[in-house]
């Protein structure tokens, strides 16, 4: 009788769960859920409270939540009301009283597939629709003139959508990663499209812009990979938009510009534009001609060269400029000049004798540059100039360049040959930076190239490993006399090189050097170098011998770390200071020659004290033997193919018997 009555209660307890769920939800607000259908029901006049996630009064039975009906007389939709774990609600029907949609308020509703907005609606908030992933169409009435942040991102079976037109501004990430959005018109009254708006809209493949929006904001359009077409109605206004770069230029991707229906091949600037905004016609490869007039004062902002509105414009053939008093196109070169300031070129471009600059951006994307020489008169090439010139096979820079801009040559990554004046003192970071089929660097003149300042990876040989001088390539280098320094990167990843003579003038060898010189099997450096860089001779994979001079007073980190092959190491230095543990590789199994009388002094010395194997050369006027008969070998080459003791006694031929022997003036060991 007890465990029936008991079962009564728990029945009788839970009936209201779960028959009718109701509450309050507003200051004049209800709901009621009915368990029989899954349908909650909102009624009441006025707004509706705002929640936080998992706080709503129905969370306890979210999850059987299948419709949502808000009657009229509500005017709001709460902040988070069905936010998160509502992945059930197929269908919601909103009341014409309704003017507002609140923060999150349908975040992740997933099994949502229509959402009929009322006409009464003015706002829908910030990620008010966010991942709702079942939605495929979306119509939003003229009354709407507000939509939050990233509202509608990531409906990723979102494909079509109709705008109010009531609108000014599409949203930072409205719309952002909706993936398989097919096309979008933006209404007539929209000024602003902001970051990320677009982004990721990889199924989009037209757009159309009216002439009401000035500006596009940052990444607005990035990654739509798919777009073929932008549509405009009036070019004056295309011409002024201002972009913030070229990823919120659709042309980026699209490449093809229509006006009112008709594709733009043949474009002339009109007369009443005085403004060319930067970016403005970026990416727009359908364009074969393009006519300036004398009335434009601006293009891309042009005293930095930041922006020029035409690169990409593969297509290009033509350029010409008509009587302007800013701008020119002297001797039919094809390209638009500012002073002597090349700020737009294209595929046909021929740069005058007169142009002493080519200015950032100048030649951007413009994949079908196939070859270009760069006459004496330039000294200065600007940063991204030629980025992106995928076509591009051959460069010639002539002897008046002094500067190379960072990524000047960024992405060029046909470029097979590259040619550097003899006035080039330095080149920017990165600007080589992707030039995978580089295989040749040429020059004509090996103490100019010496003299190059190169800020990260910027030195071409990176790529190309191999160095011609005056069309020959060099293997045995010899670096001039006269030369003090080999500066950063000098010759970083040149392994065509076989072998490096120092002379006695260098006193610093710098970073990366002769980083993956992996052709280089043995080096000797001259006694008046004391400074030897980090990474100086790192990866030389070959290099097996190495004589390090009493005269160096620092060894940076790595300098002869991933030299796996170095096995003979001779450090002549008399006092050995501190090194890092990480300038070499082969601790392990390389035999350390020091100057007799000095093994103790090494075993004490961080990290020189790593090597298993310290052995002192014999004799104590060992090393005065060996500069000796290198001192010879250097001034008369008479010693080339002779083999001596460390006591200096000539031997016939090659020795037999293992130990430390001269040859070719640097110390041998046999084992």
């Amino acid at each position: 009788m007890k465990r029936v009555l008991l079962a009564i209660l728990v029945v009788c307890y839970f009936i209201p769960l779960w028959a009718n769920e109701s509450g309050s939800c507003g200051e004049n607000v209800t709901y009621a859920f009915d368990q029989a259908t899954g349908t909650l029901t909102i009624s009441g006049t006025g707004a509706m409270n705002d929640y936080g996630f998992n706080n709503q009064p129905w969370y306890s039975f979210c999850e059987k939540i299948k419709n949502v009906i808000i009657e009229d007389g509500v005017t709001s939709i709460g902040n988070y009301a069905f936010a998160d774990d509502y992945g059930n609600i197929t269908s919601v029907s909103i009341g014409n009283s309704v003017t507002s949609i609140g923060e999150m308020a349908f975040y992740c509703c997933g099994g949502l597939t229509v959402m009929d907005f009322p006409n009464s609606l003015t706002s829908i908030g910030q990620s008010a629709f966010q991942s709702c992933n079942g939605l495929t169409s979306l119509n939003i009435p003229n009354s709407v003139s507000s939509i939050g942040r990233y509202a509608f991102e990531r409906c990723s079976g979102l494909t079509s959508i109709s705008l109010s037109n009531g609108l000014t501004a599409i949203s930072y990430g409205c719309f952002m990663g909706c993936s398989v959005l097919k096309t979008i018109t933006i209404p007539y009254g929209v000024t602003s499209i902001d970051t990320y708006a677009f982004e990721g809209c990889c199924s989009l493949t037209s757009v159309s812009i009216p002439s009401s929006v000035a500006y596009i904001g940052f990444n607005a359009f990035a990654d739509c990979t798919g777009l073929t077409s932008v549509h405009i109605t009036d070019l004056e206004a295309w011409c002024k938009i201002k972009l913030y770069h070229e990823f919120a230029n659709p042309l980026f991707f699209a490449h093809h510009l229509y006006l009112n229906g008709e594709e733009i091949k043949n474009l002339v600037i009109p007369k009443t534009v005085t403004e060319i905004g930067p970016y403005a016609f970026c990416g727009c490869s359908g364009l074969t001609s393009l006519v300036i007039h004398e009335n434009i004062w601006d293009i891309g902002r042009s005293i930095t060269g930041i922006g020029n509105p035409f690169s990409g414009c593969s297509g290009l053939t033509s350029i010409t400029v008509e009587n302007s008093n800013r701008y020119d196109s002297r001797d039919n070169c094809n390209a638009i000049i500012q002073s002597n300031t090349l700020i737009a070129g294209c595929k046909t471009t021929v740069i005058p004798n007169s142009v002493t600059s080519i200015a950032d951006n100048a030649f951007r994307d413009i994949s079908s540059l196939t070859s270009l020489t760069i006459p004496n008169s330039v000294k200065t090439i600007g940063k991204l100039a030629f980025y992106g010139c995928s076509g591009l096979k051959a460069i010639n820079i002539g002897n008046g360049v002094t500067d190379i801009g960072d990524y000047a040559f960024l992405y060029c990554g046909d470029l097979s040959s590259v040619t550097i004046g003899n006035s080039v003192m330095s080149i920017g970071e990165s600007a080589f930076w992707g030039c995978y089929g580089l295989t040749e660097v040429h020059i004509s003149d090996l103490e100019a190239w010496c003299k190059i300042t190169y800020d990260i990876e910027s030195n071409p040989l990176y790529y190309a490993h191999h160095l011609f001088l005056n069309d020959e390539e060099i293997k045995d280098l010899v670096i001039p006399d006269g030369i003090t320094s080999i500066g950063n990167y000098a010759f970083y990843g040149c392994s065509g090189l076989t072998s490096v003579t120092i002379p006695h003038s260098v006193s610093t060898i710098d970073y990366s050097a002769f980083r993956g010189c992996d052709g280089i099997s043995s080096l000797n450096i001259p006694n008046s170098v004391t400074s030897i860089g980090g990474y100086a001779f790192g990866d030389c994979s070959s290099l097996a011998t190495v004589k390090i001079p009493n005269s160096v007073t620092s060894i940076g980190e790595g300098a002869f770390n991933g030299c796996w092959e170095l096995n003979n190491i001779i450090s002549d230095i008399q006092n050995p200071f501190e090194i890092s543990k990480y300038v070499f590789s082969t601790y392990y199994r390389a035999t350390l020659t020091v100057p007799y009388g000095t093994r103790s002094a090494y075993m004490s010395t961080n990290y020189w004290n790593n090597f298993d194997d310290i052995v002192e050369a014999s004799g104590s006027s060992w090393q005065n033997e060996a500069n000796s008969i290198s001192s010879v070998n250097e001034e008369l080459g008479m010693f080339m193919e002779k083999w001596y003791t460390l006591d200096g006694h000539q031997l016939q031929g090659k020795p037999k018997q293992k130990g430390t022997y001269i040859h070719n003036g640097k110390v041998v060991i046999i084992k």
